[in-house]
């Protein structure tokens, strides 16, 4: 065990993760509408190059959705992990770990 307390900072890690979703919303999910958006524009052309051009949309639009996924995976990952430090703390009432509430 370590020799001084671990300062686990339990507001700064939720107001963290509270502030990494809302930026995926605000940032990442409304840039799928614009996807759309640009889409819908080039439904009126069949051109070969407006096809390869929506063909391309799709597949950026597709990866974006990946990375937004992704990123609230991770999120969830260490939202529980946060969570799981609190009750470990709670029903071992271990001296090791203390929260800031900072």
């Amino acid at each position: 065990m370590p020799k001084e307390n671990i300062k686990y900072k339990c507001a700064v890690v939720t107001g963290s993760i509270a502030l990494g979703h809302l930026l995926i919303q605000s940032g990442l999910e409304n840039r799928l509408t614009e996807y759309d958006n640009i889409l819908a524009g080039f439904s009126v052309s069949d051109s070969m190059h407006a096809e390869a051009l929506r063909d391309m949309i799709k597949k950026e639009k597709a990866l974006l959705e990946t990375i937004i996924s992704f990123y609230k995976q991770m999120l969830d990952m260490l939202q529980n992990a946060s969570r799981d430090l609190e009750k470990t703390e709670q029903d071992y009432s271990s001296s090791h770990v203390e929260s800031t509430g900072e």
